[in-house]
């Protein structure tokens, strides 16, 4: 097919060729018809279960939407730190079940305990005009 005319027409074929490719045409343009049909489908799916789930979180925070603010797509989205503030309640919440569940099953380990901010300290070098291997032969020696 051409790219530029969006159909090929089959010019000095045998008749019975050029009715095959008609054919074909024809059939490419129904599949790809049905394919567009199926895609618009599972995007209005998709969009429907994305305004139900919307609806759902809402209806979860105490806020109720009215069905015309569904229908005409209005609806007053949130700010990042309302977003970060729920997901941090929610990462604490889900913190304090497996919590209290491990406290409850005996599993509980051991809390970690951070002391002070780490030191980063300067990797000892060789001085000047002593080679490497004698130097670190010096510092083994000291270590045993």
């Amino acid at each position: 097919m051409s790219e530029v005319a969006g159909s090929w027409e089959p010019s000095g074929l045998p008749p019975r060729v050029a009715r095959l490719v008609a054919q074909a045409d024809a059939m490419e343009m129904v599949a790809g018809q049905r394919e567009e049909a199926e895609r618009a489908q599972r995007n209005e799916a998709a969009a429907a279960d994305a305004l139900r789930l919307y609806a759902e979180q809402e209806a979860a925070r105490g806020r109720d939407l009215t069905a015309l603010e569904l229908a005409t797509g209005t609806i007053k989205g949130r700010d990042l730190t309302a977003i970060f503030a729920d997901a941090m309640a929610a990462g604490d919440h889900a913190d304090a079940i497996a919590a209290a569940r491990a406290s409850r099953d005996g599993t509980a380990g051991v809390p970690q305990v951070f002391v002070g901010e780490p030191v980063i300290r300067e990797a000892a070098r060789p001085p000047a005009g002593i080679g490497t291997v004698p130097w670190l032969l010096r510092i083994k020696s000291r270590l045993t």
